[in-house]
């Protein structure tokens, strides 16, 4: 059984920026390639036209939510990173699979130093490291 997402339209609104609004997390690319495979339904009907102008009141319905596409934007980016790696290896690049991150940290300090010498403050060094951590 197909997972659907509904959303009913309030304003008239192009198709493809209404799923833009609605599909939070996924890039552009990623929501046109749901529309060019038909996975959206407007009114129950497939449809591929990124410019169709929604009306009020009007369902539109995304087949196989927005994880699908999520987890297909994972894999490409997954596949993309092996083969860059990959592609290291045979040029005799060491990998190291397993990083002590502490250390890393410790090697970090110095540039950490510069930049906010640069910049005059650590707020924007501070919003990055904020963000890093945010995603572990």
């Amino acid at each position: 059984m197909k997972k659907e997402t509904t959303y009913t339209v309030e304003t008239p609104v192009p198709l493809l920026e209404f799923l833009l609004e609605h599909i939070q997390g996924q890039s552009r690319n990623s929501v046109k390639h749901l529309l060019s495979r038909g996975q959206v339904l407007v009114d129950g009907i497939p449809q591929k036209q990124f410019d169709l102008t929604l009306t009020p009141g009007q369902q539109e319905a995304i087949q196989k939510a927005s994880e699908e596409a999520r987890d297909y934007a994972r894999e490409l980016n997954s596949q993309g990173e092996e083969e860059c790696l990959q592609i290291l290896r045979d040029a005799g690049v060491e990998i190291e699979e397993q990083p002590d991150s502490a250390a890393f940290a410790a090697l970090c300090g110095p540039v950490y130093e510069i930049f906010n010498t640069s910049m005059g403050s650590d707020e924007y060094l501070t919003m990055v490291q904020d963000y890093v951590a945010a995603l572990r």
